[in-house]
């Protein structure tokens, strides 16, 4: 018995199922077709967040990070590590590598600068 309703004429032939196949059928197929699909489950230790919250966690991580740049860099100029016109240059090496700005600040002697 074929079917003269479009719309079920082309989901049965996307499904693959012969002509005229009842609801059954074609419910079953999709059942299958959407037990087969992959799913978007995180790996171990992951998890799926929206563009909205990333983004909301990307922007206090930057505000973080320049709170602490501005700490030790404030920091920096009290214990006598660099001067106070320094600290643009050392802000800027900040921005392009915090890890070893901060450990090369750290390694700085206390009152190297007159206070």
């Amino acid at each position: 018995m074929a079917t003269t309703d479009p719309l079920r004429a082309a989901i049965t032939n996307r499904l693959q199922l012969p002509p005229g196949a009842d609801l059954p059928a074609i419910m079953a197929a999709l059942d299958r077709m959407l037990a087969e699909r992959p799913t978007a489950e995180p790996q171990p230790g992951t998890e799926l967040v929206d563009s909205v919250t990333l983004n909301d966690l990307r922007t206090s991580a930057e505000a973080g990070r320049v709170t602490r740049t501005d700490m030790l860099l404030r920091d920096a100029v009290v214990t006598g590590r660099i001067p106070p016109a320094a600290v643009p240059s050392w802000r800027s090496l900040f921005t392009a590598d915090p890890v070893s700005t901060e450990a090369m600040l750290r390694k700085i002697p206390r009152n190297t600068v007159p206070i």
